[in-house]
C-alpha cells in the first residue's frame, strides 16, 4: 500500500491528476465527506493520512474499497532518461496490467513540451509497445499513458534531448575480397566464389559486383554467377574467380574494384572397388578362397587404375603365400585354411599416384562336416549336416554343375542324373534333359509336392515313397520299372540299373523292372539297409551280417560272416562299413576300387551302372566327417572329391 501512496502523492505534486490508489484488491477513492483529523483518525490508517495531506485532500475523505479493477502501469524502455538522441527515434514501453492481457491496452504517447501526440503500437504478450517519430531539434519531456478497456489509466514518463546527425566525412573505396572453395578442389566439386569483403564506395555504400571467370588465364564467357559446375573441370587446371564492383553512377566508387582468387583442380583418388569372396560364407577347411572384384572402382578422372589385394588373419596383414587367379595374390591355398580363422579380402585401386579406399570381404572358416555320400557311375555326390551336398566328378549332362542349393536329408547319385530328398520332404532330380537317348524324363517329370519319406534312383527311372509309405515312379516304363508294388508302408527304396526294390518296417523285400534278368528272385532274409547297382545287397535284421545277390562274376555277392552297419552295391564289387568303422570290400578291383584307406568310417558307396571296368571307383565318409574316394579317377571321382586328393 506504501508504493500506491507514493505515487498518488508523485502525481499530485506534478500536477497530472490523482487516479485511484491501490494495493492487492483493496483501493483508496476521493469521498465528499470533509477531510477533518477526527474522521480520519477513524477510517484510515496514518499512512493514509499522510498521502491525503501530499495530495490536497483538506475537504476529502479516502475510503477502502475492494470492488475496484487494477490499473494498468508502464515503465519506458526507450529512449533513456536524459538521453541525447537522433530525431528519428523509437519510442518504447513496457505496459503491465494485473486483470487485462497486454494485447487490450492502448498506449498514447504525448509531448508535455509541444502538445503533439502519437499512438503507440498495441503491446505484445511481452507487453512492449514501440512507435516511430521524428521529432525536433531540441529538450523533449514526453507522457505514455497506457488505458485498459475499463477506462483506467497509468501513466509513465521520459526527458531527453535531441540532436542533429553529425555528417562523416568521404572514406575510403573498399574493393571486394574474394575467396574460391573448396581448397583444394577436385573434378567431383563444384567450384563455390564468395566475398570475404564486401566492396563498398567512397560513401560507404555496399556495391553489386559481377562474376568474371578464367580456365587456364582463357576467359569463359558463359560462366557469370558465382558457382561452377564440376562437370566443366578437369584435372590439372587453374581456374580463377573475379568480382568486379559495379560503380552506382555517383564517381565515388575508386579505380581497380576488384578481387581475384585461384583453385588448381587435383587429382581425384578411385572410389572403393566391389569385392566377394568365394565361396559363399560359410567356408569351409575343404575350400580355398578366391578374392574376386564384383564391382570395378570407378574413377572420377577417367584413369586406368590397376589393383593390389593383401589378405587379413584375424585381423593382422597374412604374409604367406597365395596364388593367383585373376589379379596376383588373389586365392588362398586349401593348405592355408583352419577352422576358426577370420580372413579379410582388402583390394585398393590405384590411379598411378593416388590410392583409393579399400574394398573388403570376409568369411570365417568353418569345418564342413559330411554325413552321407553316393557314387554313381562316373560321378558321386556328398552332403553334410546342414544339407549342402557337393556332386564332382563327370559332368556331361550337368549332374555336376546343376547340383541345386536345397538342403537334402539324402541324395542318389545315378547314371545321367542324380536325385535328392530334401529336409522338407520334396524332391529334386538334376542332370540329363536334353531329350537324349538316356532323358526319360527322370529329371523333368519330376513330382512337385513334399512330403514324401524315401527315394531310389535307377539308370533312367526314379521311385519314392509318401507319408503313408505307398510308391510312386517316374522317368523310362521300360520292363515295368516304374509300376512299383501297391501298398504302403516301404520305408527303404534302391535302385539298380534297370530295376529297383523296396522294403518296410517287417524287412520283406520286394523287386520290380528287369530285375529277373540280372538279380533273380528276392531274398527271403528280413534285410534293411539295401543297396543296388549291378547286383543288389543288403543287411540281416536278425545280426547285421549283409547278404548280396544277383550277377557274382567277380564275386561281388560273396560277403564276409562280418557284421556290418553299412553296405553297398556297385558294379562289379561291393563295399560295407563293418561294425568296428572299418572298410570291406569284396569283387573287382580292377584300379583299385575295392582297395579302401584304413581308419574308421561312418558311410560308403559303390560306384554302379558303370560300362566300362577302368571307371570303377568308391567313395566312405570317415568319422571326422571327411570325404575319401579310391580306384578310378577318369573324371576327377577321386581327386576333385571335397577336400582334393587324400
Amino acid at each position: 500500500m506504501g508504493s500506491s501512496l507514493g505515487a498518488a502523492a508523485f502525481y499530485a505534486l506534478r500536477g497530472w491528476g490523482t487516479p485511484a490508489l491501490q494495493q492487492g484488491s483493496l483501493k483508496l477513492v476521493a469521498s465528499e465527506a470533509p477531510c477533518h483529523p477526527e474522521v480520519g483518525m477513524r477510517t484510515w490508517t496514518l499512512l493514509a493520512t499522510l498521502a491525503g495531506v501530499l495530495v490536497g485532500c483538506s475537504d476529502g475523505v479516502l475510503l477502502f474499497g475492494k470492488d475496484r479493477p487494477a490499473a494498468p502501469a508502464c515503465a519506458v524502455a526507450s529512449p533513456a532518461e536524459g538521453a541525447q538522441v537522433p530525431p528519428e527515434l523509437q519510442l518504447c514501453l513496457v505496459a503491465s496490467d494485473a486483470d487485462t492481457a497486454p494485447e487490450e491496452l492502448a498506449v498514447v504517447w504525448t509531448d508535455l513540451d509541444r502538445g503533439d501526440s502519437w499512438a503507440g503500437s498495441t503491446p505484445g504478450a511481452s507487453g512492449e509497445s514501440c512507435t516511430a517519430v521524428v521529432l525536433e531539434l531540441g529538450d523533449h519531456s514526453l507522457s505514455a499513458s497506457v488505458t485498459d478497456a475499463g477506462g483506467q489509466t497509468g501513466t509513465c514518463g521520459v526527458d531527453f534531448e535531441v540532436e542533429a546527425l553529425q555528417e562523416d566525412a568521404p572514406g575510403e573505396p573498399v574493393p571486394p575480397l574474394v575467396s574460391v572453395s573448396p581448397e583444394p578442389a577436385t573434378t567431383q566439386d563444384a567450384l563455390i566464389a564468395a566475398l570475404v569483403q564486401l566492396p563498398r564506395d567512397a560513401d560507404g555504400n555496399e556495391l553489386a559486383v559481377v562474376w568474371r571467370w578464367e580456365r587456364d588465364g582463357e576467359r569463359q564467357e558463359g560462366l557469370t554467377e558465382a558457382e561452377v559446375s564440376a562437370e566443366l573441370t578437369a584435372r590439372g587446371e587453374t581456374w580463377t574467380v573475379t568480382a568486379i564492383a559495379e560503380d552506382m553512377g555517383d564517381g565515388d566508387m575508386g579505380a581497380d574494384m576488384s578481387g581475384s582468387a585461384s583453385v588448381v583442380i587435383a587429382n581425384s583418388a578411385p572410389g572403393a572397388p566391389g569385392v566377394v569372396v568365394s565361396p559363399d560364407p560359410p567356408t569351409e577347411t575343404l575350400d580355398g578362397l578366391l578374392c574376386s572384384l564384383a564391382v570395378d572402382a570407378e574413377d572420377p578422372d577417367g584413369d586406368a587404375l590397376d589393383y593390389t589385394i593383401s589378405w587379413e588373419l584375424d585381423g593382422v596383414l597374412w604374409t604367406g603365400d597365395t596364388e593367383t587367379t585373376l589379379i596376383t595374390g588373389d586365392t588362398l591355398p586349401v593348405g592355408v585354411l583352419d577352422e576358426d580363422d577370420g580372413w579379410t579380402c582388402r583390394v585398393v585401386a590405384s590411379d598411378g599416384e593416388l590410392d583409393g579406399p579399400p574394398g573388403t570381404a570376409a568369411t570365417t572358416v568353418l569345418e564342413r562336416r559330411f554325413v552321407g555320400v553316393s557314387a554313381g557311375a562316373w560321378h558321386a555326390c556328398a552332403w553334410d549336416d546342414l544339407g549342402r551336398t557337393t556332386c564332382w566328378g563327370d559332368d556331361h549332362d550337368d549332374k555336376v554343375s546343376d547340383t541345386p542349393a536345397d538342403s537334402f536329408a539324402m541324395v542318389d547319385a545315378s547314371t545321367h542324373h542324380s536325385c535328392g530328398l530334401t529336409t522338407a520332404g520334396s524332391l529334386r532330380c538334376w542332370g540329363v534333359d536334353d531329350g537324349s537317348t538316356w532323358d526319360r524324363g527322370q529329371v523333368t517329370d519330376t513330382p512337385t509336392g513334399s512330403g514324401y519319406t524315401a527315394l531310389g534312383c535307377a539308370g533312367t527311372n526314379n521311385c519314392v515313397a509318401d507319408a503313408s509309405g505307398a510308391l510312386s515312379c517316374w522317368g523310362s516304363t521300360d520292363d515295368g520299372r516304374s509300376n512299383p508294388p501297391s501298398g504302403t508302408g516301404f520305408t527303404e527304396i534302391v535302385g539298380g540299373v534297370s530295376w529297383l526294390c523296396a522294403t518296410g518296417s517287417a524287412g520283406v523285400v520286394q523287386c520290380w523292372g528287369e530285375y529277373a534278368h540280372g538279380v533273380g528272385a528276392e531274398p527271403t532274409d528280413a534285410l534293411e539297409g539295401l543297396s543296388g547297382g549291378n547286383h543288389a545287397c543288403g543287411l540281416r535284421k536278425s545280426d547285421g551280417t549283409a547278404l548280396c545277390w544277383g550277377f557274382d562274376d567277380a564275386g561281388q555277392t560273396s560277403t564276409s560272416s562280418d557284421a556290418y552297419d553299412v553296405v553297398s552295391a556297385g558294379q562289379k564289387h561291393s563295399c560295407g562299413v563293418r561294425t568296428d568303422g572299418s572298410l570291406d570290400c569284396w569283387g573287382s578291383d580292377d584300379v583299385g576300387e575295392s582297395s579302401p584307406p584304413a581308419g574308421t568310417f561312418v558311410d560308403v558307396s559303390a560306384a554302379s551302372h558303370v560300362d566300362d571296368s577302368v571307371d570303377y571307383f568308391s567313395c566312405g565318409v570317415d568319422i571326422d566327417h571327411e570325404v575319401f574316394c579310391w580306384g578310378a579317377d577318369t573324371f576327377g571321382q577321386v581327386s576333385d572329391r571335397p577336400g582334393g586328393p587324400r
